[in-house]
C-alpha cells in the first residue's frame, strides 16, 4: 500500500512539474513574439525545457508501466527541480515585459541585469536536475539491458 502511495505521489509531483515547465516554456515564446528574441541568459534553459519536460513524460510513464521501482530515489530530484522552475517563473515576472508599458519594459530590461546572477544559478541547478534524470535513466537503462543478457544465457 505504501509503495503504491509512494508511485502516485511521484506521478503527481510529475505531472505538476511538467505543468510548470509548460508555463514556462509558453512564457518564453510569448516574450519573443512580444520582442522578438530571449535575453542571452534565458535562451539555454528555452532550449532545455523541452528535454527536461519530455524526460519527465518518459519517467512518468515507465513508473506506470512498472518500469522504475524505486520511486523513493526520484522523488527528490523531481521536487528539487520543481523549486527551481517555480523560482525561475518568479525571475522571470521579473524579467520579462509582455503587458508592460514602454516605460516598465525598458525598466524590466536593465532590471535583467541585476537578476542575471540568480537567473544563471536557478538555471545551472535546473541543468543538474535534466543531467540526474538522464543519467538515472541510462544506468536503468543499461542494467535491464545487462540482465537481459545475463537471464537469456
Amino acid at each position: 500500500m505504501a509503495e503504491a502511495l509512494a508511485v502516485v505521489g511521484v506521478v503527481a509531483s510529475i505531472v505538476q512539474l511538467v505543468q510548470s515547465t509548460g508555463h514556462i516554456i509558453r512564457l518564453f515564446k510569448e516574450y519573443q513574439e512580444v520582442v522578438g528574441e530571449l535575453p542571452k541568459s534565458l535562451r539555454h534553459v528555452n532550449a532545455e525545457l523541452p528535454l527536461l519536460s519530455d524526460t519527465l513524460q518518459r519517467s512518468k510513464a515507465l513508473i506506470e508501466n512498472g518500469a522504475i521501482d524505486d520511486t523513493d530515489i526520484l522523488k527528490p530530484v523531481i521536487d528539487g527541480c520543481q523549486c527551481q522552475i517555480e523560482s525561475l517563473g518568479t525571475l522571470l515576472g521579473k524579467l520579462i515585459p509582455l503587458s508592460d508599458s514602454k516605460r516598465e519594459k525598458t525598466m524590466k530590461g536593465f532590471s535583467s541585469i541585476y537578476y542575471e546572477g540568480e537567473v544563471k544559478r536557478t538555471t545551472t541547478n535546473i541543468r543538474q536536475y535534466i543531467q540526474t534524470l538522464t543519467y538515472y535513466h541510462a544506468a536503468d537503462s543499461a542494467i535491464k539491458v545487462v540482465k537481459g543478457k545475463l537471464t537469456s544465457n
